[in-house]
Parts: structure tokens; C-alpha cells; sequence
């Protein structure tokens, strides 16, 4: 074989070599990018809807307690407020969602007595962005009530 043949050979199968070599680290690197953006998509969702694992340990930190989804709640201590002629009670409600809730959040509660549920006391709060807070106060309209447990807070 002559070396001139050889050679080209040679320089044909280093060639293929390196397209092969460079075929498959572009492949990586498309798949490693397409990692990256799924994982930021899924985080500015959660970040969207609220509901992200770092929203969820600031709030937890400041007090709040998480009810469902971007839903947070804190109850009044009781030095805080007086109820009038009926029960009740008063909690702090906010959402974390990037929307907040343009026409204000809709709270309902169990008025319990032992392990029976009496009634239901429920208010609707202004609308509210992004952390804003509201205060509402939630009647015992029974009467027989000996506390409160939250069952519903959502976006109007």
C-alpha cells in the first residue's frame, strides 16, 4: 500500500474519531442543559405558585404556619383582640402566590366542640398581593363552640 494511501486513511479515521468524540460530548451537554432548565422551570413554578421548599422555611421562620398550597395562617394571640358577645377567634392569612389573590381569599372554619363540628364561621378578606396580610376575625355563631380549627382558605 502506498504511504500516501495510508495516510489519508490514517488522517480520515483520526477525523471520524474526533467527530464521533465531539457528536457525543455536544450530545452531553444538550442533556446536561436540558437538566438545568427543567430544574429551573420546576423551581420558578413553585416560585410562581408560591409554594416553594425556601417561601415555605422563610415563612415557617417568621411565624407563619402553611394551610395548603401558597396558603400561610398565624392566629392572634388571644391578648391581641376581643370577641364582643360571641366566641371567636382571629387569624392572620396571607398567600405567597406571584398573582397574590386579586380578589381576596375566602377563609372558613370548623367551630368544634369535643370532636363534633357545630358550624362553620367563614369571612372573605380584601384582596390581597404577594405577603400582604389579613386579619380576620371568625364568630362563634353557636355559642357552643370550644374552638376553631381552619378547613378552608382559597383565592376568590
Amino acid at each position: 500500500m502506498p504511504a500516501a494511501k495510508k495516510k489519508k486513511e490514517d488522517s480520515d479515521a483520526f477525523w471520524a474519531k474526533v467527530q464521533a468524540d465531539n457528536t457525543k460530548l455536544y450530545d452531553k451537554q444538550r442533556s446536561d442543559v436540558a437538566a438545568v432548565n427543567a430544574s429551573q422551570a420546576v423551581d420558578q413554578a413553585a416560585q410562581q405558585a408560591g409554594t416553594s421548599e425556601s417561601i415555605r422555611t422563610q415563612m415557617e421562620a417568621q411565624g407563619w404556619t402553611r394551610f395548603s398550597g401558597p396558603f400561610y395562617y398565624q392566629y392572634a394571640p388571644k391578648s391581641e383582640y376581643t370577641c364582643g358577645y360571641l366566641k371567636c377567634s382571629v387569624v392572620h392569612v396571607t398567600t405567597m402566590a406571584a398573582a397574590g389573590c386579586p380578589g381576596g381569599l375566602y377563609v372558613a372554619a370548623s367551630i368544634e366542640h369535643g370532636s363534633s363540628s357545630l358550624g362553620v364561621a367563614n369571612s372573605i378578606t380584601f384582596p390581597l398581593t404577594q405577603g400582604k396580610d389579613a386579619i380576620v376575625k371568625l364568630d362563634d355563631t353557636t355559642g357552643q363552640g370550644d374552638g376553631m380549627r381552619l378547613a378552608d382558605i382559597h383565592c376568590l
